[in-house]
């Protein structure tokens, strides 16, 4: 599964301490939005499998 890809997203933010390069915490604050013709339960599926692979982040650990 590749995830999701440019083609699908049509812009990401990011709030909170990844914004304004504070230490690390617990999580990540995203608003993705996907164009109108994707559906957005597959993408946040996709999205929460990407990020678990990329983090090595159990999935009874993912914060949803």
């Amino acid at each position: 599964m590749d995830g999701l890809s440019k083609k699908e997203v049509a812009a990401a933010y990011l709030f909170g301490s990844a914004v304004i390069n504070a230490p690390v915490v617990n999580d990540l604050d995203i608003l993705l939005l996907v164009y109108p013709d994707i559906d957005k339960n597959i993408a946040y599926f996709d999205l929460s499998i990407t990020k678990n692979q990329t983090y090595h982040i159990k999935t009874k650990k993912t914060i949803r």
